[in-house]
């Protein structure tokens, strides 16, 4: 969005959609002296071990990131996937083991954690 400010120095906010392309190409409006950009951080999560996809994904600013959709986003999991211990781990610590394998046949043992910033997801791999 864009702040402005006014004949009598308050700013205004101008919202400029950034989540749909086509949108945002025609809303866009000139700068104008003055005005403040403000441009919202995408923080990162990242998902690693056996997915198809492994490395950092965007977290979306204004909707919540799941453990399970975070695998969907990368890929989904590999071959050789252990779905029922996968790890989140936060701030270097692991605190929650989830059994993906269950909540995604429809059983939800411990539910599916909501993602934050520098999460990372790890899905270790199975010992046949």
């Amino acid at each position: 969005h864009v702040l402005r400010a006014g004949r009598d120095g308050a700013r205004t906010v101008v919202k400029v959609p950034l989540a749909d392309e086509a949108a945002a190409l025609t809303a866009d409006i000139a700068l104008k002296p003055g005005d403040i950009v403000v441009v919202p951080r995408l923080d990162k999560i990242y998902v690693l071990g056996q997915v198809e996809r492994p490395g950092a994904l965007d977290l979306p600013a204004q909707k919540s990131l799941t453990v399970s959709k975070a695998i969907s986003m990368a890929g989904g999991f590999g071959r050789f996937a252990k779905q029922g211990k996968v790890a989140l781990i936060r701030d270097g610590n692991k605190v929650a083991e989830i059994d993906v394998k269950k909540l995604l046949s429809g059983d939800k043992p411990d539910g599916d954690p909501v993602l934050q910033p520098g999460d990372t997801v790890f899905v270790p791999e199975s010992r046949f």
